[in-house]
Formats: C-alpha cells, structure tokens, sequence
C-alpha cells in the first residue's frame, strides 16, 4: 500500500472519528482522547500525529459544528434516500465532503471529491464511491465554485515572533 500525504491521512481519521461519534452518544472531547490510543494489530496508533492530526481535528471540529446544514445538503442530493438509510461510512465521507466544499476554499472541488473517492473505496468499497461521487457531484453543481481551481487562496500561517530578551 503507498504511503498516504498528510491531508489524506487527517481525513481518513477524521472519517473514522466522525463515524465512531456517529454511533456513540459520547461528545468528541470525551472520545478524542481514547481514539488517540488505538492500536493497530501491529501495535501501530491509529490517529496520525503532527500536522495530520491537526488537520483531521479541524475537520471534526467543523463537521460537528455545522452537521445540520451538511445533512440538509445530503438530504437534498441524495434522491430517494433517508439520511439515517446512508450507510454510517458513507455519512461521515458525504458530510467531510462537504464541509470541505463549503468551508475550505483553497481546495478545488475535484480534488475534495477524488479525496472522498479514494476514501470510499478504501473503507466502504466500490458501490459505495458510485453513491457518493452522485451525491458529491449533485452537491457541487449547487455551489457555484469552479471544480478545478480553489476558491479562494490557501491563508498564510501566522508567523509568531521568536520570544526573548532584547
């Protein structure tokens, strides 16, 4: 399997995350910490570190908080479909998906949807990516933005001054 980037790596987390936060009633601050911990069989921690995690937090933080106009959107683009029918997988994958598209504008829309693609085939299989490239695809019609380039620039980090004496 070839090594993931860092964005690629926070958002499969994040989908993890927003799955398990699905199916559990605990809020994410209690879970973070024991989603932390996970291990693989290889005795490897499932949450990336470092800038990886940073973005993947980011993400939850932003789904979670804007879940009721990400599952209105799904609603509306996902035809003949109940919200609670979607697959838990594919939920989170849609939701992430979108909140990308709406909220982070220095991301082309065609690299969001691949990203989600690539995702759902990984953890959700073949049928379930035809499913979400419809949904994503009916979704990104309705928001204007152009597919291929961002919307607005990356933001720059803020540089913070080295502490000291003068």
């Amino acid at each position: 399997m070839k090594p993931t980037g860092k964005r690629r790596a926070g958002r499969e987390f994040a989908v993890q995350c927003l799955f398990q936060l699905d199916h559990n009633a605990t809020p994410f601050e209690e879970t973070l910490p024991r989603i932390l911990e996970l291990k693989r069989d290889d005795g490897t921690r499932v949450a990336p570190t470092g800038k990886a995690r940073e973005f993947a937090e980011e993400l939850i933080r932003g789904v979670l908080g804007n879940k009721e106009d990400l599952d209105q959107r799904i609603r509306g683009a996902a035809q003949n479909f109940q919200l609670d029918r979607i697959g838990g997988v594919e939920r989170a994958i849609l939701r992430l998906a979108i909140y990308e598209m709406t909220h982070n504008l220095d991301v082309p829309p065609v690299v969001i949807i691949n990203e989600a693609l690539e995702i759902s085939k990984r953890y959700a299989g073949e049928d379930a990516a035809k499913f979400v490239n419809g949904v994503l695809d009916r979704i990104h019609h309705t928001l204007g933005r152009p597919a291929r380039t961002p919307a607005a620039p990356r933001p720059k980090p803020v540089e913070i001054p080295p502490q000291g004496n003068p």
